[in-house]
């Protein structure tokens, strides 16, 4: 989709505000740095009971007498596909 020639001269005659430092941009940038890396440390122990429950189904699942191939039971996720 084209941009207007009108859009195009607004967006150039708008400057970006400038400070004399980056204190509030590097605050801001540092805790959302600290908010992501809380969640990953979430997630990743999220990930570890997941994984131990699968794991003592499984063996419920042996104990009960299941003799199945288990990950071919398993339904296929997608792979994300990465944007290069």
């Amino acid at each position: 989709m084209k941009a207007h020639a009108s859009s195009v001269n607004i967006a150039h005659a708008v400057k970006p505000a400038r400070t004399e430092s980056f204190e509030h941009t590097i605050s801001g940038l540092l805790a959302k740095r600290a908010e992501l890396f809380n969640e990953a440390e979430r997630i990743r122990d999220r990930l570890a009971e997941i994984k131990n429950d699968v794991g003592a189904i499984d063996r419920v699942l042996g104990t009960l007498g299941y003799q199945g191939d288990l990950d071919a039971a398993m339904p296929r996720q997608k792979s994300p596909r990465r944007k290069g």
